[in-house]
């Protein structure tokens, strides 16, 4: 649905982020259907700020060269999904 939108959410608050990606999963399902898995991207350090909670919409992390792995991997696993939904992991060089 939306990459990196943690960055905006941050500097512009939780109630534009939440709205934007409300009115992306209604145009989306509208014309495509239900049968889909929406996921944003985000870096561990600003993901609670470009998704949504409650499983409407899944959360992953993306990394660059030099993150701790493992700290990215908890931030995810610490509540940005329900418990064994999660998508991979996005790597970018």
């Amino acid at each position: 649905m939306e990459n990196e939108l943690g960055f905006f959410g941050k500097e512009k608050g939780l109630t534009k982020v939440h709205d934007y990606l409300h009115a992306l999963i209604n145009l989306t399902t509208h014309l495509v259907g239900n049968d889909i898995l929406l996921f944003t991207v985000d870096p561990p350090y600003v993901i609670e700020y470009g998704t949504l909670s409650g499983g409407a919409i899944y959360s992953t992390v993306d990394f660059y060269p030099g993150t701790d792995i493992r700290e990215a991997f908890a931030v995810k696993q610490a509540g940005a999904n329900k418990p064994g939904m999660s998508p991979p992991f996005v790597t970018e060089f």
